[in-house]
């Protein structure tokens, strides 16, 4: 079987399998698609459904930057890997009365 073939295999037996659940479920086919360098054509398996902005609006709404930094790392690194840390929030700003200064 060409490596085409086993991809061509791959997509339409196991079209909702990961790498790695693929590699459990047919390890044979796996293994061939591995030794031919291949695996970068079948799916990784992620959290986000490749739209880590969908899942940060779903589950964070309205949290700065930082505060995704800190609560999850993994959204944070997402996000900047996909460039779009611009469309969240930046620091919260706390609005705060100014004091005129009088000068004698």
């Amino acid at each position: 079987m060409s490596i085409d073939k086993a991809i061509n295999k791959a997509r339409k037996n196991y079209p909702e399998l990961s790498r790695g659940q693929l590699q459990r479920k047919n390890n044979a086919l796996y293994t061939k698609i591995k030794r031919q360098g291949d695996l970068n054509k079948l799916p990784l398996a992620s959290r986000y459904q490749g739209d880590p902005y969908k899942f940060y609006n779903t589950h964070y709404p309205g949290k700065t930057r930082g505060e995704i930094y800190k609560i999850d790392r993994p959204l944070h690194s997402s996000l900047y890997y996909h460039k779009l840390l611009d469309k969240l929030p930046g620091k919260k700003v706390i609005k705060k009365k100014i004091q005129s200064l009088r000068i004698l």
